[in-house]
Formats: C-alpha cells, sequence, structure tokens
C-alpha cells in the first residue's frame, strides 16, 4: 500500500486518506490525498518524501533534500507534478511545503549558480545533477530552507 515508512507516518495524518494508484503516483507526483488534521479542512493532494542520502551509498542526511525536475525518464519530474504538497521528512516531524513554491524557489536558486549543471552529487546544491546516461535532472536543497518556505511543520 505504501512505497515506504515515511508514506505510512504521513498517511496517519490525513482524515480520509486516500492513496494515489500506480498511475496517479508515477504520471500524476502525488501519493495520497486528504485532510491534514488540525491544519486544514481542505482535502489536498501530497507527495511524500523520506530522509535522503547526499549519494547512492552515503549516509542518510536530513539536513538536505532532493528535488526533482525530470525523472529518469525524461518526463517532467514531481516538482511539476499535480501534488498540492511537498511533505519532506524529518526525525520528528514533516515539513510541508507548497509545490509552486518550491519550484520557484527551486528555480530562482539554481538561476543563481547560471542552472550550472554537475556531474557529482556532492556539487548538487542549488545545482542542476544529471547522472551518466540518464535523462533526469535533480537538485539537492538544505532542509532548513525548506523549513524556511513552508506552510506547515507537522509533527509525526
Amino acid at each position: 500500500m505504501f512505497a515506504n515508512e515515511a508514506e505510512r507516518l504521513f498517511s496517519l495524518k490525513l482524515k480520509e486518506c486516500i492513496v494515489a494508484s500506480k498511475n496517479e503516483n508515477m504520471f500524476e507526483h502525488w501519493d495520497m490525498k486528504g485532510i491534514l488534521f488540525d491544519v486544514t479542512e481542505d482535502v489536498l493532494k501530497y507527495d511524500v518524501k523520506g530522509i535522503k542520502r547526499d549519494q547512492r551509498h552515503g549516509n542518510l542526511n536530513p539536513k538536505i533534500v532532493w528535488t526533482e525536475s525530470k525523472n529518469v525518464r525524461g518526463n517532467p519530474g514531481w516538482l511539476y507534478g499535480k501534488a498540492d504538497y511537498i511533505a519532506f521528512e524529518k526525525t520528528d516531524e514533516f515539513v510541508v511545503v507548497d509545490r509552486v513554491v518550491l519550484l520557484n524557489f527551486m528555480r530562482e536558486k539554481i538561476e543563481e549558480n547560471n542552472n550550472e549543471v554537475v556531474s557529482n552529487p556532492y556539487d548538487a546544491l542549488y545545482k542542476i545533477y544529471q547522472r551518466k546516461g540518464r535523462q533526469d535532472k535533480i537538485s539537492k536543497a538544505y532542509m532548513f530552507d525548506m523549513e524556511k518556505i513552508s506552510k506547515w511543520i507537522v509533527k509525526k
């Protein structure tokens, strides 16, 4: 039902939670929709992101997040999906960011770095990282920036 523990935990924060179908998840880029308890009465769509690594075989790093403008198939990534909000997992909470606000924030930060493309994940902070032989375009951001632009911070 859930792809990971972060999704399961976030689903517990939703009243009337509906999990996305495989197609909705893959092509519309949202994991679940529902009413976020104690925050809003609106039914909204969420894409939940667990804690990620700095690089493929590194340790989990709750101080960073990865964003995706193009996926591995070269299609628009989740920054351009149909989720209303992106919920980034932290150790004890979720940082919930409006997807459009996040998209504009990342565009601005990447433009400040002259849309530089890098080949090493350690260099991907507010730059475009593209893996060799892949069509994806992903970028790293600081979690504290997500907290600054967040709409809500929800305890686990």
